[in-house]
Parts: structure tokens; sequence; C-alpha cells
């Protein structure tokens, strides 16, 4: 019960805001607590190992620093995606803190070439005057969030979840289940 309570929440934060709007998270039927967004971001890169694991220039170092021993690319250009490869982009933009200036575009890319995308929405507490519609991009698998940057103070708690469309048997549901 406080699991499902916690997971419930996190998700009514997520989604009540006066200031942004998010639509079709509700499409991602499986929550799990995570170890801030990092945990998300380390099993998605595992289970992803045997595609070339990319990011966009600009995007949270953290992505680069954990693939360094894998197939790894940064890339500046939608025409620099390719099958086989699976994408980690924030939403907002870490380097911009709104909307990657390419991020239709990539998703539009990423669903044609069925690239498998972790969405990682990090500053989404600290953002304002979005929209993300989640229903128009069947290639986002998962999307990550955490409230260290809205609540200072949770900095160092790691304190985060995880939603999935499909159920992923990794560490993070293994831990969760226990």
């Amino acid at each position: 019960v406080l699991f499902r309570s916690y997971t419930d929440t996190f998700y009514n934060w997520i989604t009540t805001s006066s200031n942004k709007e998010i639509n079709g998270l509700d499409e991602f039927n499986y929550r799990y607590y995570t170890q801030g967004t990092s945990q998300g971001f380390d099993n998605f890169v595992l289970r992803h190992a045997a595609k070339q694991i990319v990011n966009f220039a600009g995007d949270f170092q953290y992505h680069a620093c954990i693939s360094k021993y894998i197939n790894h690319k940064v890339v500046n250009n939608v025409s620099e995606l390719t099958s086989n490869q699976a994408l980690i982009i924030s939403f907002p933009f870490s380097d911009t803190g709104t909307a990657h200036s390419s991020f239709i575009d990539i998703l539009t890319a990423c669903s044609q070439l069925n690239i498998p995308v972790c969405l990682d929405l990090a500053y989404w507490g600290i953002s304002k005057d979005l929209t993300l519609d989640l229903t128009r991009w069947s290639c986002i698998q998962e999307v990550v969030c955490s409230l260290s940057k809205p609540f200072y103070i949770l900095e160092t708690h790691r304190v985060g979840i995880r939603f999935n469309r499909e159920y992923v048997d990794d560490g993070i549901c293994m831990l969760n289940e226990v």
C-alpha cells in the first residue's frame, strides 16, 4: 500500500500543474520507485547495451559517463539517428531549460526508426510553459523523474520514479517487487 501511495502521489505531482501540461502518462501503467533518475538511466543502458546509446550534445553529462564502456555517441542533428540505437533525452532539455529545438523531429525519427527512448523529466519540477503529449510517441518506452531539482534538500536522498509502457524484468522491478 505504501508503494502504491508513493507512485500515485508522484504521478499526481507530475500531472497536476498550473504552468505546464503532460498528457499520456496514464498510458505508462508500470510505475516504480527509483534511486533518482540515474538508476532509470543505468537500467535503460543495460537493457539496450547491444545498441548504440545516443544522446544529443548539451544533454545531461551522466549519459556519456555511464555509456563510455559501451557503444555510445553524442549526436548534434536528427539526421545522425539510425536504427539499432537507443536514445536518452531530457525534457525540458538540460542545456536550454525548454524543449530541445528539434524535439518533435527527434521523436518522429525515433518512431520511424524504432529507436527506444528514455525520456528524462528531471527538470520537469522547475520548468514552466511546456506541453508534452506522450500519446504521440510510441518510441518513448519509459519516463523517469526525480525530486532533486525542485526540492533541493532531496538532492542527496535519490528520490525518483520510472514509468514504463510495458513490464520490464530488470533490477528496478525486482527491488520494487520484493
